[in-house]
């Protein structure tokens, strides 16, 4: 995705900017009862009751205004409630919440349509034909209300909630390792060897200091072709940490650009430019383009939940059983060869050993003491280990010993470590039956 595509996508999730175009939209609508009222045949405000649309209007701006003040406190209270039942890096989830911005933002517009019409009205704006009009589409305002307080009211029984925060989660990261599947190298080549610099590179360090949201490739593949770069090799994949001294990316001048000295400081200053712009790089990391953090989060919120203010090992085990479907998608994802449009650019891989880093060893040290958790670690590991994938059984082995010698240490009794090393034993035996 372009940048500029990616950074339309963001503001279209926030709030204001939905809220902002409903309010337009209501005042629109409020208006075009004064511009298409030559339409409406004379004499039909009679027959339908149009004369009460003064009264009809002063109940919705009442009632809306009151509507939108006591949802925005219900919203407000559910960022908070998330935020301290699972962990605030999941507020973004609930802050891009559609279904609420579609509610405060229709609540909003039809307060503002319902102002503008009892100000047009006062003012004499519409004639008769236009206070017509103007009740027909106060109906429908009316119906749209109604609907969306019907789904408004279904939706606060869930908004805030743990249960749902959970879901919001691992579908994001169900959803971003699907894309990430689908191009692992953003539509460049492989680089297995980004930890060292390739002979005859430049260095392009980071602007800033922050986390890498975005990468527009194509606005990479613009300025090597204005700058006569003949190839470029990307350190810094969405979700890495940049600072100053952080390669960006290692540069490859042409044979014709060496050659050329015309250039100059400026071609290179506006290269750089050009090539730093490519990079979004912002506070925190975003779930769109990193698959990792999905993992991340989920294993703070169980961590959280393992903690003993908390102590809520049930939130653990349902929080195990999302990961391995989201593991899941490694392997089951088809195996279908990437496209190839940016064939001068080279990225690195996203190993798989990073992904399961992210969540168990988290797990496993937090939930050390509690030998159910201990368990469901053990047969989640396992049930990666069944998939038949050598890289999975080797792992899931390695994450399966480390969680063992966690609960080794922290476990008292042998009665309670037994299903554990039952369990981590049959890992074992498949990782021993894969390597023969």
């Amino acid at each position: 995705m372009q940048k500029w595509k990616w950074t339309l996508n963001r503001y279209s999730r926030r709030l204001w900017v939905r809220a902002s175009f409903f309010s337009l939209l209501g005042v629109a609508t409020a208006l075009c009862a004064a511009w298409f009222k030559d339409w409406i045949p004379p004499g039909w405000g009679d027959h339908i009751g149009a004369q009460a649309v003064d009264d009809i209007l002063k109940i919705i701006a009442s009632s809306m205004l009151a509507v939108t003040t006591f949802s925005l406190g219900i919203v407000v209270s559910a960022y908070s409630s998330a935020s301290n039942s699972a962990t605030p890096r999941a507020t973004p989830l609930l802050t891009s919440d559609t279904t609420a911005h579609n509610a405060l933002s229709t609540f909003i517009g039809a307060f503002l349509f319902s102002i503008v019409g009892i100000v047009a009205l006062k003012t004499g704006v519409y004639e008769q034909q236009g206070r017509v009009l103007l009740f027909m589409m106060t109906v429908l305002v009316i119906v749209l209300i109604v609907y969306t307080l019907l789904r408004w009211i279904h939706h606060l029984s869930q908004l805030g909630r743990l249960g749902s925060t959970v879901d919001k989660l691992e579908e994001v990261a169900c959803r971003s390792l699907r894309q990430h599947l689908q191009e692992p190298f953003l539509g460049g080549r492989e680089w297995p060897t980004e930890h060292e610099q390739p002979a005859g590179t430049q260095a392009l360090t980071a602007p800033q200091c922050g986390y890498v949201q975005a990468v527009d490739m194509a606005a990479i593949v613009q300025a090597m072709q204005a700058h006569h770069l003949e190839a470029v090799y990307l350190c810094a994949r969405p979700g890495r940490l940049v600072d100053p001294n952080v390669p960006l990316l290692y540069l490859r001048p042409s044979p014709q650009a060496a050659a050329d000295e015309t250039d100059g400081e400026a071609s290179r200053q506006a290269l750089e430019t050009a090539l730093r712009a490519a990079f979004s790089i912002g506070t925190s990391r975003s779930f769109d383009f990193d698959p990792r953090f999905g993992m991340i989060v989920m294993s703070e919120v169980a961590s959280k939940a393992l903690s003993s203010a908390i102590n809520d090992s049930g939130t653990v085990i349902d929080l195990i059983g999302r990961a391995v479907r989201v593991f899941r998608i490694w392997v089951d994802y088809p195996a279908e060869k990437a496209e190839l449009r940016y064939e001068h650019i080279w990225v690195p891989p996203l190993p798989l050993s990073d992904y399961f880093d992210d969540f168990f060893p988290v797990v496993s040290r937090d939930g050390a003491g509690l030998a159910e958790v201990g368990v469901r670690l053990q047969k989640a590991l396992l049930a990666l280990a069944r998939t038949g994938d050598p890289e999975m059984i080797r792992l899931a082995q390695r994450h399966a010993q480390h969680a063992l010698q966690h609960a080794e240490k922290a476990l008292p009794f042998d009665f309670e470590l037994e299903p554990i090393r039952a369990i981590h034993a049959q890992i074992q035996q498949m990782a021993a039956s894969s390597t023969r």
